[in-house]
C-alpha cells in the first residue's frame, strides 16, 4: 500500500519543509483512512515511512483509527523522494513481511503507483490518473514473490481510496 501524507499546515512560514505538521483537516483524514484500513482488514506487517514531520503524524494519526500500532520504520530517503529511490527503500523490506505500507510525498507517491501497477481496477486507475491526493491511499497487489523484485509493471491497482469517499 502506498500512501501520501495527509494535509499539512502552511501556518507558520518560518518552519522548514521538512518540518510542517499537519493541519486538522489532515489529522481527520490520517484517523479516518486508518478505521477504513481497520474495517477492511489492510493492516500492514510494516510500515516505512518518510522523515518528515507530516509523515509522521500521519503515521500517528492512522494508527488512533487502526487501534493499533503496526511495526514502523522511518526512512530518510523517503522524504522527496523518486520512484527509483522509493523501490530502493521498498526492495529492503524483510521476507517476513507480507503487507507493507509507504507513507510518503509527491510527486513520488504516485508516480510509483502508475509506474508499478499500471493495470487493475479501472475506477480505481482513472483516479489514480488524476494524481494521489493528501491522505490518498493506493492498495496494490504485487506479482512480485520478494520484495527486492518489485519493479515496474509488477503490481495490480486493486483501489484508490480517498478521505472524501469515507465521510
Amino acid at each position: 500500500m502506498l500512501l501520501r501524507h495527509a494535509k499539512s499546515s502552511w501556518g507558520d512560514a518560518s518552519l522548514r519543509d521538512h518540518d510542517r505538521p499537519l493541519n486538522p483537516r489532515g489529522e481527520r483524514a490520517a484517523t479516518l483512512m486508518g478505521v477504513w484500513m481497520q474495517q477492511q482488514e489492510c493492516l500492514p506487517d510494516l510500515v516505512l515511512c518518510s522523515s518528515a514531520r507530516r509523515t509522521r503524524e500521519t503515521f500517528d494519526r492512522l494508527c488512533i483509527g487502526l487501534g493499533e500500532t503496526p511495526d514502523l520504520e522511518i526512512d530518510e530517503s523517503l522524504y522527496d523522494a523518486t520512484p527509483s529511490r522509493m523501490l530502493a527503500s521498498i526492495a529492503r523490506t524483510p521476507g517476513r513481511v507480507s503487507s507493507l505500507l509507504v507513507i510518503a510525498h509527491n510527486p513520488g507517491t504516485e508516480d510509483l503507483v502508475r509506474l508499478i501497477a499500471p493495470k487493475g481496477d479501472a475506477g480505481a486507475l482513472e483516479r489514480a490518473a488524476a494524481g494521489m491526493g493528501t491522505a490518498h491511499l493506493a492498495d496494490i497487489t504485487l506479482e512480485a514473490p520478494k520484495w527486492a523484485e518489485v519493479a515496474p509493471g509488477a503490481g495490480r491497482l486493486e483501489r484508490l481510496v480517498r478521505p472524501k469517499e469515507l465521510v
